[in-house]
């Protein structure tokens, strides 16, 4: 073993997760990835127990927003969902950055995902932006744990497969 300096190392903490649930957040950065069409917004916790959680984490909690044709529906839902959460507050394509600082309301859900190293982990996604007032009165279901089903979409795994006869295609 290498020698070690351990002055001035700071032990490690205990290892706080956010639980899923419904949340009032803060927009702390907005990314326009023009080329691909959508925006990279970056939250944290606004209020309660758990506020500013990502602050002085090196984890982020992101929410990708497309605004595709074919998505604009859901680029709505967060646009109405933070204009109705920020007082006289307009969404402006132009001005982006204004983003920076609004509030809204968030659920975050779980969901099972393949870990690099191997293994199936679990981790929090925004899974709706909602107004303030809906995350207040909190009817609103968080659903349960988005599991992985081990297949991937729309192929067939064939490579550890014996085929009998003709390919079908």
């Amino acid at each position: 073993m290498r020698k070690l300096n351990l002055d001035g190392v700071e032990e490690s903490k205990e290892f706080v997760v956010l639980p899923k649930g419904l949340y009032v957040a803060k927009i702390t950065k907005v990314e326009d990835v023009e080329d691909k069409e959508y925006l990279r917004v970056e939250v944290d916790i606004a209020e309660g127990q758990y506020k500013d959680f990502y602050k002085e984490s090196k984890f982020k909690l992101n929410m990708i927003k497309s605004y595709k044709d074919s998505a604009l529906p859901f680029f709505k839902s967060f646009i109405t969902a933070t204009e109705k959460s920020n007082d006289n507050f307009k969404f402006n394509e132009e001005k982006l950055q204004e983003l920076v600082g609004k509030k809204l309301g968030i659920v975050l859900a779980e969901r099972e995902y393949k870990h690099s190293s191997g293994g199936i982990r679990e981790s929090l996604y925004i899974y709706q932006t909602r107004s303030i007032e809906e995350i207040r009165k909190g009817d609103i279901k968080i659903p349960d744990i988005k599991k992985l089903d081990g297949k991937v979409t729309g192929f067939t795994d064939i490579t550890d497969s014996i085929i009998d006869g003709d390919l079908p295609f």
